[in-house]
Protein backbone atom coordinates (compact mmCIF):
# COMPACT_ATOMS: atom_id res chain seq x y z
CA UNK A 1 0.00 0.00 0.00
CA UNK A 2 1.18 2.97 -0.63
CA UNK A 3 1.92 5.74 1.76
CA UNK A 4 0.42 8.34 -0.42
CA UNK A 5 -2.45 7.74 -2.79
CA UNK A 6 -3.80 10.17 -5.86
CA UNK A 7 -7.57 9.81 -4.11
CA UNK A 8 -6.34 11.88 -1.03
CA UNK A 9 -5.97 14.99 -2.84
CA UNK A 10 -8.96 17.39 -4.44
CA UNK A 11 -6.17 19.56 -5.77
CA UNK A 12 -4.50 19.54 -8.95
CA UNK A 13 -0.78 19.34 -9.37
CA UNK A 14 0.95 22.49 -10.75
CA UNK A 15 2.07 22.68 -14.24
CA UNK A 16 5.12 24.88 -15.60
CA UNK A 17 5.19 27.18 -18.43
CA UNK A 18 5.13 25.60 -21.73
CA UNK A 19 3.85 21.86 -20.08
CA UNK A 20 0.74 20.21 -20.10
CA UNK A 21 1.00 17.00 -18.83
CA UNK A 22 4.18 14.89 -16.89
CA UNK A 23 5.65 12.03 -19.74
CA UNK A 24 6.13 9.61 -16.62
CA UNK A 25 2.38 10.81 -14.55
CA UNK A 26 1.84 7.05 -14.07
CA UNK A 27 5.38 6.27 -12.75
CA UNK A 28 5.60 5.05 -9.23
CA UNK A 29 7.53 6.17 -6.24
CA UNK A 30 9.90 3.96 -4.69
CA UNK A 31 12.17 4.26 -1.91
CA UNK A 32 14.42 1.84 -0.71
CA UNK A 33 15.52 2.37 2.93
CA UNK A 34 19.17 1.17 4.41
CA UNK A 35 17.60 -2.19 5.61
CA UNK A 36 17.05 -3.35 2.34
CA UNK A 37 13.00 -2.77 2.54
CA UNK A 38 11.27 -0.54 0.11
CA UNK A 39 8.29 1.90 0.63
CA UNK A 40 6.10 2.52 -2.04
CA UNK A 41 5.70 6.25 -1.17
CA UNK A 42 3.67 7.76 -4.34
CA UNK A 43 0.93 5.50 -6.16
CA UNK A 44 2.25 7.89 -8.94
CA UNK A 45 4.53 10.63 -10.36
CA UNK A 46 0.38 13.18 -10.25
CA UNK A 47 0.19 12.37 -6.61
CA UNK A 48 3.71 13.68 -5.68
CA UNK A 49 3.02 16.46 -7.60
CA UNK A 50 -0.56 17.08 -6.09
CA UNK A 51 1.59 16.90 -2.81
CA UNK A 52 3.95 19.69 -3.62
CA UNK A 53 0.97 21.63 -5.06
CA UNK A 54 -0.81 21.39 -1.53
CA UNK A 55 2.19 22.08 0.29
CA UNK A 56 2.64 25.16 -1.35
CA UNK A 57 -0.51 26.41 -0.85
CA UNK A 58 -0.71 25.68 2.88
CA UNK A 59 2.68 26.70 3.38
CA UNK A 60 4.08 23.64 4.46
CA UNK A 61 8.22 22.45 3.35
CA UNK A 62 7.90 18.89 5.30
CA UNK A 63 5.59 16.44 5.74
CA UNK A 64 6.03 13.17 7.34
CA UNK A 65 5.09 10.10 5.29
CA UNK A 66 5.43 7.90 8.09
CA UNK A 67 8.09 6.82 10.70
CA UNK A 68 10.58 6.23 8.07
CA UNK A 69 10.04 8.59 4.95
CA UNK A 70 9.71 12.40 4.96
CA UNK A 71 9.13 14.66 1.97
CA UNK A 72 10.32 17.64 1.26
CA UNK A 73 9.73 20.51 -0.87
CA UNK A 74 12.42 22.49 -2.35
CA UNK A 75 10.73 25.69 -3.23
CA UNK A 76 7.70 23.95 -4.54
CA UNK A 77 9.22 23.27 -8.01
CA UNK A 78 10.88 19.85 -6.46
CA UNK A 79 9.98 16.96 -3.55
CA UNK A 80 12.75 15.24 -1.66
CA UNK A 81 11.46 11.93 -0.59
CA UNK A 82 13.89 10.50 1.91
CA UNK A 83 14.52 7.93 4.88
CA UNK A 84 14.15 9.52 8.28
CA UNK A 85 17.87 8.55 8.98
CA UNK A 86 19.91 10.29 11.36
CA UNK A 87 22.23 11.96 8.52
CA UNK A 88 19.42 12.81 6.36
CA UNK A 89 17.47 14.40 10.09
CA UNK A 90 20.50 16.25 10.34
CA UNK A 91 20.64 17.60 7.00
CA UNK A 92 17.14 19.08 6.89
CA UNK A 93 17.46 20.22 9.90
CA UNK A 94 20.85 21.73 9.77
CA UNK A 95 20.12 23.28 5.54
CA UNK A 96 17.13 24.83 4.10
CA UNK A 97 16.89 23.20 0.27
CA UNK A 98 16.03 25.76 -2.20
CA UNK A 99 16.47 26.28 -6.01
CA UNK A 100 18.92 28.50 -7.58
CA UNK A 101 19.18 29.07 -11.24
CA UNK A 102 17.70 25.46 -11.88
CA UNK A 103 19.94 23.61 -9.22
CA UNK A 104 19.54 22.42 -5.70
CA UNK A 105 20.91 24.31 -3.29
CA UNK A 106 21.21 24.54 0.28
CA UNK A 107 21.61 26.69 2.61
CA UNK A 108 23.34 26.68 6.41
CA UNK A 109 20.25 27.36 9.05
CA UNK A 110 23.17 29.46 11.41
CA UNK A 111 25.82 30.48 8.81
CA UNK A 112 26.38 31.83 5.19
CA UNK A 113 26.76 28.99 3.86
CA UNK A 114 25.57 27.38 0.81
CA UNK A 115 26.40 24.14 -0.94
CA UNK A 116 25.64 21.37 -3.34
CA UNK A 117 23.56 18.50 -2.20
CA UNK A 118 26.42 16.61 -2.56
CA UNK A 119 28.71 18.65 -0.26
CA UNK A 120 25.45 19.15 2.38
CA UNK A 121 25.18 15.36 2.54
CA UNK A 122 28.89 15.30 3.28
CA UNK A 123 28.82 17.79 6.17
CA UNK A 124 26.46 16.08 7.92
CA UNK A 125 28.23 13.13 8.32
CA UNK A 126 27.00 10.73 4.88
CA UNK A 127 29.67 8.52 3.64
CA UNK A 128 29.76 7.77 -0.03
CA UNK A 129 30.45 4.68 -1.67
CA UNK A 130 29.41 5.79 -5.22
CA UNK A 131 30.45 8.39 -7.56
CA UNK A 132 29.96 11.74 -6.90
CA UNK A 133 28.65 14.21 -7.06
CA UNK A 134 24.84 13.72 -6.90
CA UNK A 135 23.35 14.32 -10.41
CA UNK A 136 20.05 12.39 -10.27
CA UNK A 137 18.08 9.76 -8.89
CA UNK A 138 20.53 6.87 -9.65
CA UNK A 139 23.00 8.04 -7.40
CA UNK A 140 20.38 9.70 -4.54
CA UNK A 141 19.09 5.94 -3.84
CA UNK A 142 22.85 5.36 -2.37
CA UNK A 143 21.91 8.08 -0.07
CA UNK A 144 18.30 6.72 0.50
CA UNK A 145 16.34 9.80 -1.54
CA UNK A 146 14.71 10.41 -4.46
CA UNK A 147 14.05 13.51 -6.32
CA UNK A 148 10.37 14.02 -8.02
CA UNK A 149 9.43 16.87 -10.18
CA UNK A 150 7.93 17.24 -13.21
CA UNK A 151 10.83 15.53 -15.30
CA UNK A 152 10.26 12.28 -13.15
CA UNK A 153 11.66 8.75 -14.50
CA UNK A 154 10.89 5.71 -12.03
CA UNK A 155 13.69 4.30 -13.63
CA UNK A 156 15.92 6.38 -15.65
CA UNK A 157 18.68 5.17 -18.35
CA UNK A 158 21.60 7.78 -17.30
CA UNK A 159 22.56 10.40 -14.42
CA UNK A 160 21.21 13.14 -17.00
CA UNK A 161 17.79 11.94 -17.57
CA UNK A 162 14.91 12.39 -15.43
CA UNK A 163 14.84 14.55 -12.41
CA UNK A 164 18.00 16.26 -11.68
CA UNK A 165 20.04 18.24 -9.32
CA UNK A 166 20.42 20.72 -11.85
CA UNK A 167 18.18 21.10 -15.00
CA UNK A 168 19.99 22.06 -18.05
CA UNK A 169 16.55 24.58 -18.96
CA UNK A 170 15.12 25.24 -14.93
CA UNK A 171 11.32 24.63 -14.40
CA UNK A 172 9.64 27.74 -14.82
CA UNK A 173 6.15 27.89 -12.50
CA UNK A 174 4.00 31.42 -12.61
CA UNK A 175 2.54 31.16 -8.88
CA UNK A 176 0.49 34.45 -8.85
CA UNK A 177 -2.17 32.73 -10.45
Amino acid sequence: MALFVESQFSNTFDVPEGGSTPAHQNDSVLLQLHDGTVVLVFDKLSTGLKLLAFMRSNSQWNVWGSDDVIFVSIGAVKGLVMESSLTNQKLITSYLPFMLGGEVRWASRTTSLVLSTTDALKSVGYCHKSELPFSNNLGLRAAQMQLIDWNYQANPESSGAGSLLSDPTPLRYDFTQ
